[in-house]
Parts: structure tokens; C-alpha cells; sequence
């Protein structure tokens, strides 16, 4: 769910599951946090349109688009 400029619009996001711990580079962004709190803030668990990959599939998927995603999230707004 966006914050900032688009607060309360879903949109499409990528990030990294390790473990329980998510990492978010996206938008010159250097965040760590456990995945509890990451899913509440973002209110990830509500939108519930989100899309995992294993490490094989997210690769290839790279590969196939030429950038880190999200690859196939559709959202009303488009974002």
C-alpha cells in the first residue's frame, strides 16, 4: 500500500524475503526489517494480490524482463 505521495493506493512492489527478514532496495532504499513488521506497514496481508518466487523463477524472470520486477502484479491503479 503506498505511503507519501500515493498513500492508500495499492501498487506494484518488489522485495527480497530472507528467512523472516524483509530487504527493500527499491527507490534508493537501504531497509531491513522482519517481514511481521514490513506486511503491517505496508499493509501487505490486506491488499492480498502478492506473488512469491522461488529463487529459479524470480532468475529467470530477470532475465526474460531485463529488470528486478514486480513482474506480475496487477493492481486497480495501474502502479
Amino acid at each position: 500500500m503506498g505511503q507519501g505521495p500515493v498513500a492508500g493506493i495499492p501498487f506494484g512492489h518488489a522485495w527480497v524475503l530472507d528467512g523472516s527478514t524483509v530487504i527493500d532496495k527499491s527507490n534508493g532504499r537501504d531497509l531491513t526489517m522482519p517481514m511481521q513488521i514490513y506486511y503491517v506497514i505496508g499493509q501487505v496481508d490486506r491488499i492480498g494480490n502478492v506473488i512469491e518466487y522461488s529463487w529459479k523463477e524470480a532468475r529467470t524472470k530477470i532475465l526474460d524482463y531485463g529488470h528486478w520486477g514486480p513482474w506480475d502484479l496487477e493492481t486497480s491503479s495501474g502502479l
